[in-house]
């Protein structure tokens, strides 16, 4: 048998040629103590870096993030409300009266007819809610209204509506007043 002869039982081709350089199976197990062979047993090269995938605590920082935004907003809006409403003199609420308190026989809606007198230094917006009520006490509807730079000394009309519709005499109440500087 020569060198390039596979032994007996074992197919052609898996021993290497007899001239040219010799093959080894790399060892088993931990590497052996000592140098590596020339050329070394090289491990495949890495790929690329790899993207860590972003935790929930990172989305939940970003949503606590905003909530917080959120906060400081709406602080920052009561605040510009309550300072506008801030007038001791003269607070909003003196500015308007109801001076008449109906009910539309045709469409069963109350109305309230509103004056408001600016008595601020400064041209504002008025925001009214005024509350329907029976005689025994019972609200039966609400309505709003919003008029918008209203002059200083100024004196505005306007009407409010009720969302409801009512079978019986009311009376209207102002129970909400906003003031806001335009």
């Amino acid at each position: 048998m020569t060198p390039s002869e596979p032994p007996e039982g074992e197919p052609p081709g898996n021993r290497p040629p007899a001239s040219g350089p010799r093959w080894e199976r790399p060892p088993q197990g931990p590497p052996p103590p000592g140098p590596p062979p020339p050329g070394g047993w090289a491990r495949p090269p890495a790929g690329p870096p790899q993207r860590k995938p972003r935790s929930r605590g990172c989305i939940w920082g970003c949503v606590g993030a905003l909530v917080a935004v959120v906060v400081i907003v709406v602080i920052v809006v009561v605040l510009v409300v309550v300072a506008a409403n801030d007038d001791t003199d003269h607070p909003p609420a003196d500015d308007v009266k109801v001076t008449s308190c109906t009910v539309n026989s045709a469409t069963q809606h109350p109305t309230a007819r509103v004056e408001i007198h600016n008595h601020s230094s400064k041209a504002s917006t008025y925001a009214v809610t005024v509350e329907f009520v029976t005689a025994n006490g019972t609200r039966v509807s609400e309505g709003g209204t919003l008029s918008s730079t209203v002059a200083p000394g100024q004196t505005v009309r306007t009407e409010v509506g009720g969302a409801d519709r009512v079978t019986q005499e009311v009376t209207c109440k102002v129970t909400d007043v906003t003031r806001l500087a335009s």
